[in-house]
């Protein structure tokens, strides 16, 4: 699944939640910029990722970075993408999103800690079986059970 997709005014930007959670409640009139979950699309393993340029140079094309950060679960963890960022002609540019996340705590309770574990990865991209091995490596590490990645033979 892609996220952060499209052309022109239609960027598109908001919250994914994990599938396997129910959408955060608000109070009518509240302010829900990172409130309101993306209503289609929802995220299944605890990491996102995204490509850097290297180099900083557009013009340059063999220098792609992965970005890649996972969580050490799944149901606190919300991913967002905001761009905030006009181009010359108005349009958002899709060189400067926001990549954030969010811990929510629902029903927090007095004295209780509460935290995660994250991991940031840059380095040169090597496609996408790269993606699912660091996955497999990360859960492997934190000695977990994460959801499984897809089989890497495929």
């Amino acid at each position: 699944m892609r996220f952060g997709v499209g052309k022109g005014k239609d960027f598109e930007v908001g919250t994914v939640a994990h599938a396997g959670v129910s959408d955060l409640p608000f109070e009518p009139g509240a302010q829900t910029l990172n409130v309101i979950e993306h209503p289609e699309k929802k995220f299944i393993a605890p990491f996102y990722y995204g490509f850097l340029d290297g180099d900083r140079d557009l013009k340059t094309t063999d220098d792609r970075l992965l970005f890649m950060v996972l969580f050490d679960q799944t149901d606190s963890i919300r991913f967002a993408m905001w761009n905030f960022f006009k181009d010359d002609a108005g349009d958002p540019d899709t060189h400067s999103p926001a990549w954030d996340w969010q811990y929510v705590i629902r029903n927090p309770q007095v004295g209780q800690r509460y935290g995660y574990r994250a991991r940031v990865v840059v380095k040169p991209f090597k496609g996408k079986t790269q993606i699912w091995r660091l996955y497999q490596k990360w859960n492997e590490d934190l000695e977990l059970e994460l959801p499984s990645p897809p089989s890497l033979n495929d």
